[in-house]
């Protein structure tokens, strides 16, 4: 193990058994900063309050299973099922397609060498596709003795407490000869240091040492699960117990089994909710961008289509079967992830009527437009936004008409802003949108149908061109005040923006 990482770990163990003050977040949600005053490695801690110096009993299951571990690690109690060890190596790329993964330990100009496990790999540069840094498994890159002669000389053991410690490190890099001499010191020094555990786990250790070839056959099955290839470790375990029913390792490979299968159903539902918001938005611009499609097209693909091929593409990434990345999504109780944003933008006016745009709104946004006395009537909210621009634009035409018969022949004026009265059809004004405008639009059509979607906010933003009035106000010659339709919003002053997760 790293030996830098060692000392900084000790130096931590160091400054926390001092009584400093530690953040520790409790079930029920709320967070307490306190100073430990005794601890009880079974139960908890009573620990006195920063704030007020008021005393608590805190059990270790009141905390945040994170806190709990750290205070139990911060006093030198690690968790009593072995944690996997890890390393920083190099994972070194052959134009071939061959990986090495060990470390560097020789550069030259031309030429450098791995290690990998006591073996050395010459590699010449010009050979190489690339060079990453990664984490691993120790026993990838290291040998077991190696690694805990390290280890042995970092930490002296003396108490029961050290020697469990050692003996749990051991159990992890599959040393188990070294961790039935650690579990017989924890038992001189103490024979009622977790008596029970420690019988149990030197069981354990005789009964892999009585095993070898399936004890290997266990720890190739962990080590997979460790990097994450639940479904290859899960195929190993089943295929051994059908192949050696009555092996003397048969409760074991059955507890490995029921805990990775454990580890496998968190991870996915972790990576399934991290992974198909990104392709979600991926599938709405590969839409987005095919040749010759109208908005309906485009929404109707999207709203039909988009969660199934975003449940594809992250199987797919997690190599995984599409049925269960759809299960995970579609669990009512599933995981939320970061909140996501869509807005329909300019566009807004596709949807139509004024209750699909309005719903869901929440009330009394302050970007939603305000009644503009001058742009017709907008009581009833249940009108097509096209009638009121119809409103709009009869109001402006009577006054021209008005204005001619008043003034006589009509002559040139110079006019306003060059600003179209009239809206593009849907079609149109999806022709003319960019490719990110199209994307939030799907994303946020997709957000809206998709009943898996969980919306966290329905927002009303005031129309970035004509601040929210629905209407573009200028100056005609001689100082009269004229407006004609917003061209972006088409009287609407607002974008209908849909947040979820």
């Amino acid at each position: 193990m790293n030996g830098l990482m060692s000392i900084g770990v000790a130096a931590f163990l160091l400054l926390a058994r001092d009584g400093g003050p530690e953040v520790v977040r409790l079930k029920v949600g709320t967070e307490v900063v306190i100073e430990v005053v005794e601890f009880d490695e079974a139960r908890g801690v009573k620990a006195r309050r920063v704030d007020d110096g008021a005393l608590l009993d805190l059990s270790f299951d009141q905390m945040a299973p994170e806190d709990a571990r750290r205070l139990r690690a911060a006093r030198g109690y690690l968790p009593d099922e072995p944690e996997p060890v890890l390393v920083e190596a190099m994972q070194v790329q052959l134009v071939g397609g061959q990986t090495y993964t060990g470390i560097i330990v020789e550069q030259g100009v031309d030429t450098f060498r791995l290690r990998q496990r006591g073996q050395i790999w010459d590699f010449k540069r010009n050979g190489v596709r690339s060079i990453a840094p990664v984490r691993v498994d120790a026993l990838e890159v290291y040998d077991g003795e190696e690694l805990y002669a390290r280890e042995l000389a970092l930490r002296n053991p003396q108490t029961a407490l050290d020697h469990y410690n050692l003996a749990l490190y051991c159990e992890s890099l599959q040393l188990w000869t070294r961790a039935t001499e650690h579990l017989k010191l924890v038992a001189e020094r103490d024979s009622a240091f977790k008596a029970d555990i420690v019988e149990g786990k030197a069981k354990r250790a005789a009964l892999r040492l009585e095993s070898n070839e399936d004890s290997a056959e266990l720890s190739k099955a962990q080590r997979l699960a460790q990097r994450e290839r639940y479904d290859a470790a899960l195929t190993l375990i089943d295929g051994f117990l059908t192949k050696k029913p009555g092996s003397g390792l048969r409760a074991e490979f059955e507890k490995a089994r029921k805990g990775i299968a454990r580890q496998r159903e968190k991870w996915l539902r972790q990576e399934v909710i991290t992974h198909f918001f990104v392709y979600a938005e991926r599938i709405a611009r590969q839409i987005a961008t095919e040749p010759g499609i109208g908005l309906k097209q485009a929404r109707q693909r999207m709203e039909l289509e988009g969660s199934n091929l975003a449940a594809e593409a992250t199987a797919k990434q997690l190599n995984v079967k599409p049925e269960e990345v759809l299960a995970q999504w579609q669990d009512p109780k599933r995981l939320t992830g970061s909140p996501h944003y869509a807005t329909y933008g300019a566009g807004t006016f596709t949807l139509g009527s004024i209750e699909a745009i309005q719903q869901g709104l929440v009330a009394e946004d302050p970007t939603a437009k305000k009644t503009d006395p001058n742009a017709g009537d907008n009581s009833d909210s249940g009108a097509d936004y096209l009638d009121r621009i119809k409103k709009i634009l009869e109001e402006k035409r009577k006054q021209q008409e008005e204005a001619a018969k008043n003034k006589g022949p009509k002559k040139p004026e110079k006019r306003g802003p060059e600003i179209a009265d009239v809206p593009p059809t849907d079609d149109e004004w999806w022709t003319a949108a960019s490719t990110d405008e199209k994307t939030q639009y799907l994303l946020a059509w997709w957000a809206d149908k998709d009943p898996a979607v969980l919306k966290m906010r329905i927002e009303a933003r005031a129309c970035a061109q004509c601040a929210g009035t629905g209407v573009i106000r200028f100056f005609e010659r001689g100082g009269e005040n004229k407006f004609v339709p917003c061209s972006r919003c088409k009287s609407l002053g607002i974008d209908r923006c849909v947040r979820f997760h």
